[in-house]
């Protein structure tokens, strides 16, 4: 079943409001927030018409000191949150519009797929370097509907993204050592002092490894069947031997992303990014977590991602991403069907027309990589 409820709670504890022709927005500190940045952006004129008018009265005079007064104590209690929240509003939509750096990027990614050496090499460094692949039918539409349903029944281990999204709906079944690790100069950088509720799950408080310990086992457990149909559907796209997780089992499984539509997800507000390198991956994965490989038999062109739709808000939801020389292609996603892309290539989440609170985008998400003649996927 979709969300339906005026508030539900999940992440431990964190409260969501739906808010009407707007979507849910996270209950208290961030509806606060938000009062409190609109009452900086009103407040004024209106203080000064009524103070300018030839005679308030005194009653006028009192309510609004009042109003003033709590909206100063407000933005006293609140100024570091009120300055992230402006700081985030505003890289959103720096980041949203991919720069020259980021283009310039993805256009010399795109052009290494034409060089000789790229052409004699295999499927996943030369074609899905252009365009995403797509596998079609991993699951049914009432496969898929299920598996959505399931994720939503355990709406209180969901992990709330709030480094992205603040007070928005983004939400993650299972760890992604990408948003869940606490890092002065990883990427929880909106200044906010970190939570000190141990309960709740936010991105800026969970540690990577204990979200692995505490749900990798019964996320393999339930949805077995999910990750059996991708497991078999990579192997073939991939034409490989196997398709394993990364040993010793201190790392994520492919994850879900569980976002449910609200009026600010109708604008580009996703960020145009490329995934981790090759040397990220060892770094922060591989070697952070104790993963035992042979990292000279690894082959560090095979970075892929991949994303399986479980639950689409339209029928032009899907994947943005830098086709060609600096231009812009919108690959859709249907239900049941898997797309993959190498890691390098410049894309975001494609914004989508607000059509109800109740519509969500639901996927798997995964990241896969070859070495000693195996593939090995994690998140």
């Amino acid at each position: 079943m979709p969300f339906s409820d005026l508030v539900f709670t999940c992440c431990g504890g964190i409260t969501f409001v739906l808010v009407p022709f707007a979507g849910y927005v996270r209950l208290f500190e961030a509806t606060v927030i938000m009062f409190l940045v609109a009452s900086l952006i009103f407040l004024p004129p209106l203080l000064a018409k009524k103070l300018l008018s030839r005679r308030p009265s005194a009653q006028t005079v009192s309510t609004l000191a009042s109003v003033a007064v709590c909206v100063a104590a407000g933005l006293a209690r609140y100024r570091l949150e009120i300055s992230s929240y402006v700081k985030y509003l505003q890289q959103s939509i720096d980041a949203s519009r991919p720069d020259e750096e980021i283009l310039r990027h993805g256009y010399l990614f795109y052009k290494g797929s034409t060089n000789e050496r790229a052409e004699g090499s295999p499927t996943y460094t030369r074609e899905w370097r252009r365009v995403p692949h797509v596998v079609d039918d991993v699951l049914s539409p009432s496969e898929a509907a299920m598996v959505s349903s399931m994720l939503l029944d355990r709406r209180e281990d969901f992990i709330h993204v709030d480094h992205l999204a603040f007070a928005l709906p983004f939400f993650t079944y299972g760890p992604y050592w990408g948003y869940h690790q606490y890092s002065e100069d990883h990427n929880h950088n909106t200044g906010v002092p970190r939570p000190t509720h141990e309960t709740k799950l936010t991105s800026v408080y969970v540690e990577y490894p204990h979200a692995v310990e505490k749900l990798r086992g019964g996320m393999l457990a339930d949805f077995s069947v999910v990750y059996s149909r991708v497991r078999r559907a990579l192997k073939e796209a991939l034409n490989a031997t196997s398709i394993e997780y990364l040993p010793g089992g201190r790392t994520g499984v492919p994850g879900f992303h569980i976002i449910p539509s609200s009026l600010a997800w109708s604008y580009q507000l996703f960020r145009f990014h490329f995934d981790e390198s090759y040397e990220q991956l060892m770094e922060k994965v591989v070697n952070e977590h104790g993963v035992l490989l042979d990292e000279g038999a690894c082959d560090d062109e095979s970075r892929i991602s991949f994303t399986l739709a479980l639950d689409m808000p339209d029928e032009e939801s899907g994947l943005n991403y830098e086709h060609l020389c600096y231009s812009l292609e919108r690959q859709r996603y249907k239900v049941g069907s898997m797309v993959i892309h190498a890691g390098k290539l410049v894309h975001a989440i494609g914004h989508w027309p607000y059509g109800g609170y109740s519509k969500n985008r639901i996927t798997l998400q995964g990241f896969g990589f070859r070495c000693g003649g195996k593939w090995y996927v994690y998140w």
